[in-house]
């Protein structure tokens, strides 16, 4: 009778495999963030001493990134984490450990927007550029609340028509944020975010 196929796990992976240049997609963008800073910020997600996550909320954080950039969902997120050695580098997952199940990374999803973190403002914005879809009471309080410069577009309503000087304000506006656009062009058509993978306002 032939014999099952067996084998030792650190025969599939050495320290010099762990160097290979294939795993150092994402240092880049290990290193733009400032991911103490983005620690702090969340620390009040679980601050209490039970229910707390089982992993670290920047190991949860990372997982959450890679499933927006990678156009995955949490089950298939769950599923790569536990077979990549990319992913698992860089959400600091040891080899051979647990891997957050898709059951985590939703809650931990639940839980930024519960706090009203799922955009993670850092506090270093300095002005909102954005067209009049957005303008309303609620951002323009909200902004302040921030201290951050509204350069929000308004809109005119039926009876109410935008002033001459809203619509100059709104013209030199859109000579600024026209450049912003550019990014999310790119986005929405080499990154697949043109669609939302996420139910409810506050996710998208």
């Amino acid at each position: 009778m032939q014999r099952p196929f067996s084998t030792h796990p650190e025969l599939f992976v050495t320290s010099a495999d762990l160097e290979h240049p294939s795993l150092s997609g994402l240092d880049g963008a290990e290193a733009v963030l400032d991911w103490q800073k983005l620690e702090q910020i969340m620390a009040g997600i679980y601050a209490s001493k039970t229910g707390r996550p089982s992993y670290p909320l920047l190991t949860l954080l990372h997982a959450a990134l890679l499933g927006i950039w990678y156009r995955l969902s949490d089950v298939e997120l769950a599923q790569t984490l536990f077979r990549d050695l990319l992913f698992r580098k860089f959400c600091h997952l040891e080899l051979g450990g647990d891997v957050p199940d898709a059951t985590t990374i939703g809650r931990f999803r639940q839980e930024l927007v519960a706090h009203d973190l799922w955009e993670l403002l850092l506090g270093d914005v300095v002005a909102l550029y954005a067209d009049a879809a957005y303008s309303s009471l609620e951002t323009r309080d909200r902004l302040a609340t921030f201290g951050i410069d509204d350069q929000v577009q308004r809109k005119g309503y039926r009876g109410n028509p935008l002033s001459d000087v809203d619509r100059v304000r709104n013209d030199e506006i859109a000579v600024i944020r026209s450049g912003g656009e550019r990014p999310f062009a790119t986005y929405k058509s080499r990154y697949g975010l043109a669609r939302s993978r996420f139910i409810e306002l506050a996710k998208t």
